[in-house]
């Protein structure tokens, strides 16, 4: 089963409820009409987007109010907008300012009792921050942000890029590897979470190698420093980071391993290595939604849909490894995408 990214579980039905809630806090707003976002001024670190249903958290009853403006701007932030190789997520939000409009949590309890999937997701406000834009790099991410060096775009810069990748993943998985033993995950997790992080270092020497056999030094990477997270926030990151990026990473890794014209030995051992590394995702995905509650599972489940509507980038690099042009990218997405979607609809304990 180490090449299945998804096992098949038992679909239970999904009920949740949200409490009603006065809002008296600078944060957030009730208006009685629909606002309509402000433009977002990048180079001023101003981000304004309209909100969807899908946005908002199931429950406020874990949040103070800042923290759950936060979280719907990092939610509905687009950055499908913006022109990067990687992903890009919001930071370091500040003056965060939420408008919803007066009824919205009576439709947010209709949401979440929708069949699935939901195809009914209207906006219902809109929110606006100050924060920085991060770029994280393919592949699995760390809970906190991590920076590599810049690097040329000839080979010798493409294997650099690639090595930080990997020594991106080799500190994302010690992280979750970490949180995991905190919690009292089963023993294969770990077992199978210190395998990854040989893999991702093994990966690390093998990019690093190829870059320097082209002049180029490599693996210059900022880590931050290792988060321990709630069983909630834990299992967020892994469903986006792992259930999602990793498993995308892992069909792109293929993809190249069968399609470039060098070093086609070298990408599949990545691609063999990536698919077990999605798969893992997926049974740490399983075992943390065992012991969430109902309304945490449908929660991280709407952030998955979420996410799933928003393809990745489709930035060509300079150099040709096999990589996917736009238009294959996209209808591999569409399959991809769809496919995801069965699978974290079954995915609630």
């Amino acid at each position: 089963e180490g090449n299945a990214f998804c096992t098949k579980l038992t679909q239970n039905p999904c009920v949740t409820s949200v409490k009603s809630t006065e809002f008296t806090s600078e944060f957030i707003t009730i208006v009685t009409k629909l606002p309509k976002a402000k433009e977002s001024k990048s180079d001023e670190n101003f981000h304004a987007n309209p909100v969807r249903l899908s946005n908002i958290p199931a429950s406020r009853d874990s949040y103070t109010d800042e923290n759950f403006c936060n979280q719907v701007c990092t939610s509905a932030f687009n950055f499908s907008s913006v022109e990067t190789s990687g992903y890009a997520e919001l930071g370091n939000l500040q003056n965060c300012k939420l408008e919803l409009i007066t009824d919205w949590e009576e439709q947010l309890k209709a949401f979440f009792l929708q069949s699935q999937p939901r195809k009914i997701d209207p906006v219902v406000g809109s929110v606006e921050c100050n924060a920085e834009l991060y770029y994280i790099m393919e592949g699995r991410a760390a809970m906190s942000l991590s920076h590599g060096s810049e690097s040329k775009s000839d080979i010798g810069g493409y294997f650099a890029r690639a090595a930080q990748e990997e020594m991106t993943a080799v500190f994302a998985f010690q992280e979750m590897l970490e949180n995991l033993r905190t919690f009292g995950a089963p023993a294969q997790l770990l077992n199978n979470c210190e395998r990854a992080i040989c893999d991702e270092q093994r990966h690390t020497m093998m990019m690093s190698a190829v870059a320097k056999r082209h002049g180029c030094t490599s693996a210059v990477v900022q880590l931050p420093t290792q988060r321990n997270v709630s069983l909630f926030e834990l299992a967020k990151h892994n469903a986006i980071a792992g259930c999602i990026e990793e498993t995308w990473s892992a069909v792109t890794a293929q993809y190249r391993s069968e399609h470039t014209n060098r070093y086609s030995k070298l990408f599949a051992i990545i691609a063999k290595d990536e698919t077990f590394h999605a798969q893992l995702s997926w049974d740490i995905h399983q075992w943390l939604m065992t012991q969430l509650s109902m309304e945490e599972q449908l929660e991280i489940q709407a952030l998955m849909f979420q996410h799933l509507k928003q393809s990745p980038p489709s930035d060509v690099p300079n150099i040709d490894f096999g990589e996917m042009d736009p238009l294959t990218q996209k209808n591999v997405w569409a399959v991809f995408s769809s496919q995801l979607a069965e699978q974290v609809e079954r995915r609630v304990a």
